[in-house]
């Protein structure tokens, strides 16, 4: 499905405005890790951000502390929210209905209140239907109907707001807002950042690493590595395979049929990931596991669905 070299040319075309020209970096990856250093996370802009950040930080110590951090937000599920959280009656000046876009900014500035970043960028889904996944299994995320255009309109008008406060924003046709938060935060960390992901999205656990947390801003949760392990029992890297085996219903991952996620934590610890399991069946049919003859069948009859589900739960 592509990959973090694909992603890493898509985010190049969608760099930081200046004076209403976009940036594009006229080379490849080399020149982008300099500019998404410079560029992707933009200090927000304007006044009233200003005046939060200033309230929030105490001294020069916790200014620099806090710039170590760049915050990368999953901006749809805080949209949807707020969407959902207030009535439909409010309406801005043109008279269109502005629930969404009012309780997207009221999640922003208090998200920028409450953590005082001095990097961020938001993430955004451009489209619910044309991600490689659907190609490689359209099934996926079926289950799931499609926004009404009065509230794709409402998106888009959240998009912009965010963007005059002065954040970076990025979407892509082809790769979701998972793909592109994983690929950002692996640029970052690799040029020295520390990063804090913002989403509700168990899948985002897979890029939990040492200088990357997963903060559950709604319910107020942060994990690391332990907090992962806790939340799902399985290493941040084992995600995918987790997902892989016992699939995912909120995003319509099959999985391996009747193999539930018990079964699937217990073979994990076992087994470092899915092609260590399918290399070592054998194995599986003499672990102390309920019926452990019988998962081993499972496993084999259904292979080819365990590494398509494992590709499906995976950041490019």
């Amino acid at each position: 499905g592509g990959g973090r070299g694909a992603i890493r040319s898509a985010l190049s075309l969608q760099m930081v405005k200046d004076n209403g020209a976009m940036k594009r970096p006229a080379s490849a990856l080399g020149h982008n890790r300099a500019v998404l250093r410079a560029n992707v996370v933009k200090r927000p802009a304007s006044a009233a951000v200003k005046g939060n950040l200033r309230a929030k930080r105490g001294g020069a110590s916790n200014a620099k502390a806090a710039r170590e951090t760049v915050h990368l937000i999953d901006a749809l599920p805080y949209f949807f929210r707020a969407y959902y959280a207030l009535p439909a009656a409010i309406k801005d000046p043109a008279g269109r209905q502005a629930n969404g876009v009012v309780g997207f900014a009221n999640f922003l500035l208090k998200y920028v209140a409450d953590e005082a970043p001095t990097h961020m960028a938001l993430c955004w889904d451009r489209s619910l239907t044309s991600s490689f996944r659907n190609a490689l299994y359209p099934p996926y995320k079926a289950n799931r109907p499609l926004p009404p255009a009065e509230l794709a309109h409402q998106i888009q008008r959240s998009r912009a707001l965010t963007e005059a406060l002065g954040i970076a924003c990025f979407d892509d046709e082809k790769y979701e807002a998972d793909d592109l938060l994983a690929t950002l935060a692996e640029e970052l960390v690799s040029s020295g950042q520390r990063c804090t992901v913002v989403s509700s999205d168990k899948d985002l656990c897979q890029v939990v690493g040492p200088s990357v947390v997963l903060h559950d801003y709604a319910k107020g949760e942060r994990y690391d590595a332990k907090g992962v392990r806790s939340r799902l029992g399985v290493r941040p890297e084992q995600v995918p395979d987790f997902l892989g085996l016992a699939g995912d219903a909120v995003d319509n991952i099959p999985g391996v049929k009747g193999l539930g996620p018990k079964t699937a934590v217990a073979l994990l610890a076992k087994f470092k990931d899915i092609e260590a399991i399918f290399s070592g069946l054998k194995r599986v049919e003499k672990l102390p596991l309920r019926g452990a003859a019988g998962v081993a069948a499972r496993l084999s009859e259904h292979r080819d669905v365990a590494f398509l589900s494992k590709k499906l739960a995976t950041v490019a």
